[in-house]
């Protein structure tokens, strides 16, 4: 994982982007992008923590509001954290009925979200939006296209 001084770096890296013409000196972008960052990262916490979650649960969230029906093996490979890790995030999602599953035999179910989980999911997209909302459409495909090493 990337720290946030990783990530500016590396979009200053880029020879694409080097080459645009950019109204803002790299000291205005930095503190501009961070201070978005930590808005959005602040926002989506503060609702984490209002349903007893961490930013850990995320993207296991996220991953079964796009993939219906999967199965923990599809949904651990798709994370890509280790089995131990999805086994502890998914106790919690089960426990607090945002996931459930198709039937107790662990290797034929199917993982879905709940009706509870949907509507965690849609919250935390649109808190996403209000922030992205900032952000010009062109500045918002350029930072999702970063690659970093």
């Amino acid at each position: 994982m990337y720290n946030f001084i990783d990530l500016v770096n590396n979009i200053f890296k880029r020879g694409d982007i080097m080459e645009m013409e950019m109204e803002m000196d790299f000291k205005s972008f930095y503190m501009n992008l961070r201070k978005q960052w930590k808005d959005l990262n602040s926002k989506l916490k503060n609702k984490l923590e209002e349903v007893g979650l961490s930013s850990q649960h995320v993207s296991y969230l996220i991953a079964l509001a796009t993939n219906k029906d999967i199965k923990i093996k599809e949904l651990n490979n798709l994370v890509g954290n280790d089995p131990a890790l999805t086994t502890r995030v998914l106790s919690t999602l089960f426990l607090k009925e945002f996931v459930a599953k198709t039937e107790e035999n662990t290797r034929k179910c199917k993982l879905y979200l709940t009706k509870k989980g949907e509507d965690l999911v849609n919250s935390l997209e649109n808190i996403f939006k209000s922030i992205s909302s900032k952000i010009s459409k062109e500045d918002f495909l350029q930072l999702t296209n970063i690659k970093l090493n």
